[in-house]
């Protein structure tokens, strides 16, 4: 039971604002080792804490990049932003916790001005529930998932996979608090010394910079139309019903001071074409969902691009760094401010009118 309290604490307690201590040349390191299925979510967990309270301690950034693995290592200087008013919020979660994230910055002032948010493609969508903040909110959360399926007609179907997935994610995280390495970890951030590590950086390391993107060793896996192999084929996991309610939570937080702005990923050109020839039944209800619950919430949204240009780029064909759903920054720079200047959205840099 002294575990149990002493985890659940450590995770809530007030922290540093870590980011603001990190040099230029510093990483922050909170994830040394490769996560296990029991542990992957509670990581974001601490990469969400570490995030929000580096926001919640400074003036709300002018831009703000909202995403996973996708989009963790987009810097402002990508975007031509100075430092200063760009925030990378991208943590190892799905679309479940970034909104969370979302709508923790709004409830206290802090969301971007703008706000642009990389939705996994809806051919490889791992659709989880949010691991934060507590107890308390996440069976608020539970209740209320079950509420909003009722609301939007879902099938019984999924309202017994949701609960199920929520009561699911509580064994889990109750089996690892109960863990030897957590207990010290916890222990350590009692005493004052925190699990994180700021370090110097080396062209090996992996970690994060100030300004919240992920620094890291790039693979390269092959050129435009070859290698890297084709994304594996399995049925993705979204609950369409509940990715509307997701989606409409996101719409809730536009606001004249902040505005969101969501994409689709897209992923590599062989598998772009397969995806398009061949789309998937729960991909279909799942985008329609999307772009329909978009539309109605006044939201800007943008479905994966299926044109081979602005999925391979312009000859000569960038490098994949890892695998078919992670494109080069480039061409996830190149398809942002695209659509940005299609819809007539400004980058707010500049002195404030």
């Amino acid at each position: 039971m002294l575990m149990v309290v002493l985890v659940g604490l450590s995770l809530h307690a007030p922290g540093r604002d870590l980011y603001a201590s990190i040099q230029e040349g510093h990483l922050l390191q909170v994830d040394k080792d490769e996560p296990t299925p029991q542990t992957w979510k509670f990581r974001a967990t601490v990469h969400t804490k570490t995030k929000l309270e580096h926001a919640l301690r400074r003036e709300k950034f002018k831009v703000g990049i909202f995403g996973n693995s996708y989009s963790w290592s987009l810097r402002g200087a990508d975007f031509g932003v100075p430092e200063d008013d760009f925030f990378n919020f991208s943590i190892q979660a799905s679309v479940r916790g970034i909104v969370r994230m979302m709508e923790e910055l709004a409830r206290h002032g802090k969301l971007p001005e703008l706000s642009i948010f990389y939705l996994d493609h809806m051919e490889v969508q791992i659709f989880s529930n949010s691991d934060y903040p507590n107890f308390p909110a996440r069976f608020s959360n539970a209740v209320g998932d079950l509420y909003q399926g009722l609301r939007q007609g879902a099938p019984a179907k999924s309202l017994v996979r949701m609960a199920s997935r929520h009561a699911r994610d509580e064994w889990r995280r109750f089996t690892w608090m109960m863990s030897r390495h957590q207990f010290i970890q916890s222990a350590l951030l009692f005493a004052g010394v925190d699990p994180p590590q700021i370090s110097a950086a080396v062209p090996e390391s992996v970690g994060y910079r100030r300004d919240g993107s992920r620094a890291g060793r790039t693979v390269f896996a092959g050129r435009g139309d070859g290698p890297p192999a084709l994304l594996p084929s399995y049925k993705p996991n979204i609950l369409p019903h509940y990715l509307a309610y997701d989606i409409e939570r996101i719409g809730a937080l536009n606001a004249p001071n902040q505005r969101i702005v969501i994409l689709e990923s897209f992923v590599h050109a062989r598998n772009t074409r397969i995806y398009q020839d061949n789309p998937s039944d729960i991909a279909i209800r799942s985008r329609e969902a999307y772009l329909k619950t978009c539309a109605r919430m006044d939201t800007t949204c943008a479905r994966a691009p299926t044109d081979m240009e602005t999925v391979r780029g312009p000859a000569p064909y960038l490098r994949w760094p890892t695998d078919a759903k992670h494109p080069p920054n480039e061409l996830i720079v190149r398809q942002t401010l695209d659509f940005l200047a299609s819809r007539k959205v400004p980058l707010p840099i500049g002195p404030q009118e």
